[in-house]
């Protein structure tokens, strides 16, 4: 069955090369005036318009049967069926008998009703809302779509929702209404004309936290609640851009939600999120209420020293970005990456998007010490182009045992340079070279500590080198020259193996004393 306010009928013309008659069998002369089948007038040659008056005896409008006995003949009319049974809101109910989609100005009850483009629409007839077939609004918006008027929507039909004032289209159930709406009776006016009661989509309200909780093609947005108190999350089709996209208010977004400039879609953790969003607590405001939720949020870019700078703990100083000189940029961290110190390949692979290049472990940019945590130190590098020295976290040593942790085993204890202020730093770095404590060498790089160290010692007297057991007889003295490769140490122990190389004493390196295996002392 399907409902509507006023029944009407409308005149086919067609179109032919000679005048038509109305209401003349074919095959008939039509020397009379023009009649229908029962009684009523048309229109005569002159152009005059008279009344049709169809009343009852036709209400399938298909064809008549003549008062005289005649074969029926076609009544060149076709009509709505007539109202039969009032409803409660004052319409009232036509028999469907399977009648095909109107023309304009037909009555209808949803789009179903109404041929080609031609849309079921809300209007003004007479000082009566009314739903007829009519072309739709230009540049009208379909169902969802946020509108000021009933002119900015497809159907005519702006009207007020939980999510505030929203496009919707006549319905007969739910299933003409999609995702996140449903089809219900709302008292609604229309153009100046008085309320009245019609079936329309209205949106529903399915709970949710993330948009995966919610029907193919709804997003999870933010919303008066019931009480038009406060703001919670529900399933919804409101269109817009996804999260990350540029936005300048909550309309722009699907989610309903326009945080720091971009759309933010709720989430539950980080890993709901796009590319460098973040998940983490912001206030959402939605037609001038407003609360506290966990949403995707995109940050504007901005440089850093440590990740003390970044948005209150939500990003890490962790991007090197290269243009005219090397700079470090906040960024999300990788919520499954590795944490820091621990071994990677790639800087992609760790938590803070650093892979330290000289031990191979995560790392993030510092500024001092006390930005890396126990065990570690800032350590200053120099990057080209723009010899930019930046602080690198990285772990610290005094012997080649505090590097050789899980994942890193190979790793050894050097001293190195800080590019900011020159201390000679201990740090654990991958090997320099192949060489071990002890091993001949000519040069720093063939030794695993990067250190090829130069001794001297004299000893004994004599007057040949055969007294010497094999080292030259310099100045009456022995004297025996070494060039080995030493390690890092804190005791005699670290020695052990190192050759000649057997006693952990202060060396001057850069400046700085520096426990290496050495010569014992004399």
């Amino acid at each position: 069955m399907r409902v509507a306010r006023l029944t009407s009928t409308f005149l086919l013309l067609a179109a032919c090369s000679e005048k038509p008659t109305a209401g003349v069998p074919d095959g008939s002369e039509g020397d009379g005036p023009p009649s229908t089948a029962d009684g009523g007038t048309g229109s005569d040659d002159s152009g005059q318009t008279v009344d049709l008056g169809l009343g009852d005896a036709n209400p399938a409008g298909d064809a008549v049967a003549s008062d005289t006995g005649d074969e029926p003949r076609d009544s060149g009319v076709v009509t709505q069926p007539d109202a039969t049974q009032p409803t409660a809101d004052g319409g009232f109910v036509f028999p469907d008998a399977g009648s095909g989609p109107g023309l304009v100005g037909s009555l209808c009850v949803r789009n179903a009703d109404c041929s080609g483009v031609l849309l079921c629409s809300a209007v003004n007839a007479g000082g009566a809302l009314e739903l007829s077939c009519q072309n739709p609004n230009v540049g009208g918006l379909d169902l969802g779509s946020p509108c000021l008027s009933a002119a900015g929507c497809l159907s005519n039909l702006c009207i007020q929702q939980r999510f505030g004032q929203q496009c919707s289209r006549p319905c007969t159930g739910n299933s003409e209404c999609g995702v996140g709406y449903e089809c219900r009776s709302e008292t609604i006016s229309v153009l100046g004309a008085p309320p009245a009661a019609v079936n329309v989509c209205m949106a529903t309200a399915q709970p949710c936290q993330v948009a995966d909780d919610c029907p193919p093609g709804a997003a999870c947005a933010f919303a008066p609640n019931g009480a038009n108190n406060g703001l919670e999350r529900v399933c919804a089709t409101f269109g817009g851009s996804g999260g990350g996209v540029t936005c300048s208010s909550p309309d722009d977004c699907r989610s309903r939600s326009c945080v720091f400039g971009t759309c933010a879609e709720p989430c539950r953790s980080t890993t709901d999120c796009f590319g460098f969003q973040v998940c983490q607590a912001e206030q959402v405001s939605v037609g001038g209420l407003s609360g506290t939720f966990d949403v995707c949020t995109t940050f504007p870019d901005q440089i850093c020293s440590s990740s003390s700078d970044c948005s209150n703990g939500a990003r890490v100083c962790g991007e090197l970005r290269t243009n005219a000189s090397v700079v470090p940029y906040c960024i999300a961290p990788n919520p499954s990456g590795l944490a820091r110190g621990e071994h990677c390949a790639t800087d992609a692979a760790c938590r803070e998007q650093i892979c330290h290049f000289m031990s191979e472990e995560c790392s993030v940019v510092c500024g001092q010490d006390s930005d890396c945590g126990a065990g570690y130190v800032c350590n200053h590098v120099t990057y080209n182009p723009g010899n930019s020295r930046i602080g690198l976290c990285v772990r610290t040593c005094s012997d080649d045992q505090d590097c050789r942790v899980a994942g890193s085993p190979g790793n050894v204890c050097s001293p190195n340079s800080n590019a900011l202020t020159g201390q000679t730093q201990l740090i654990c770095t991958t090997p320099v070279g192949a060489s071990p404590l002890g091993a001949p060498c000519t040069d720093g790089s063939q030794c695993q500590s990067g250190f090829c160290f130069t001794s001297d010692s004299y000893f004994g007297s004599c007057t040949s080198a055969a007294q010497c057991g094999g080292v030259p007889c310099e100045g009456g003295q022995c004297h025996a020259h070494y060039e080995r490769c030493t390690a890092v140490c804190d005791n005699n122990a670290d020695c052990a193996g190192g050759g000649p190389f057997t006693s952990c004493q202060p060396i001057n390196v850069g400046g700085s004393n520096v426990n290496l295996c050495a010569l014992p002392p004399t």
